[in-house]
């Protein structure tokens, strides 16, 4: 059976003060969803829920030839090559009139180059045939910030086991004895919002993530501050995941 830690302790049984609560479930690289996890981490919301999508476009200048193959939806025709061709003859013929006037011009002690000499004589710019390109999905990542205060002794090893076991689940294992140059992978993540001991169906799901970073501030309350035994009494955790799945359309309708 999966190791256990849950904080506050009892979370996942008191639905009357704790109805919803965000559940960690730690497995080795790569092991199927449906194996037993190596652990698991109940911990009470976040302070603050986010679903991220990045999506890369990028702006590209397609110039003229290249405007004028994407304008042609059904095929280019014989006589717009020709008629595209003559137009780039005229179009690097006045370019060659502008380029000699600009070398003039910066002879003299002028900088102008030809498209802006072009533009200060005829109010004109070169059109550059802008377009958005799509480049890709990026990996959806995720910030949550989490604020212990103990209560009781027994919360003190409770928060302390907690914070050390994502500490060490986001860190690679080391070397094996027969492999000294290599370090293994970190283990991974699968993480849910739960609500009276399902998944809730009304938030996002999560792909398999990865532990990215985690930031543990002793002196949540902007000093240090202890209890009696020397346990901080005032903890914040920032950790930051990133999924190693994309999520695409098909899985927004799935839940994700």
């Amino acid at each position: 059976m999966a190791a256990l830690l849950t904080y506050p302790q009892g979370i996942s049984l008191d639905e009357t003060h704790f109805p919803a609560w965000i559940k960690f479930d730690i497995y080795k690289r790569k092991s199927p969803k449906d194996s037993t996890p190596l652990q698991t981490i109940n911990l009470f919301m976040p302070e603050s829920l986010n679903n991220p999508n990045t999506v890369s476009w990028d702006t590209e200048r397609l110039g003229f030839i290249g405007g004028q193959m994407v304008a042609q939806k059904d095929g280019m025709s014989l006589s717009t090559l020709a008629g595209g061709a003559w137009d780039t003859v005229k179009l690097f013929g006045s370019n060659m009139a502008y380029g000699a006037a600009s070398s003039m011009a910066q002879y003299g002690g002028g900088r102008a180059t030809a498209d802006q000499l072009r533009g200060a004589l005829q109010g004109q710019v070169r059109n550059p045939y802008l377009t958005m390109l799509f480049r890709g999905v990026d990996f959806r990542t995720f910030a949550m910030d989490f604020t212990f205060y103990p209560h009781v002794e027994s919360d003190c090893d409770l928060i302390d086991n907690i914070i050390r076991e994502f500490r060490a689940h986001s860190l690679p294992p080391g070397a094996a004895a027969d492999q000294p140059s290599f370090l293994g992978y970190p283990n991974e993540v699968e993480i849910a919002y739960m609500w009276r001991g399902k998944e809730n169906r009304y938030m996002h799901k999560f792909k398999r993530c990865v532990i990215t970073g985690i930031d543990v501030n002793y002196t949540g309350a902007g000093m240090m501050s202890v209890m009696r035994n020397g346990f901080p009494s005032h903890i914040k955790m920032h950790l930051k995941f990133s999924e190693i799945d994309l999520v695409l359309a098909e899985d927004v309708r799935k839940g994700y």
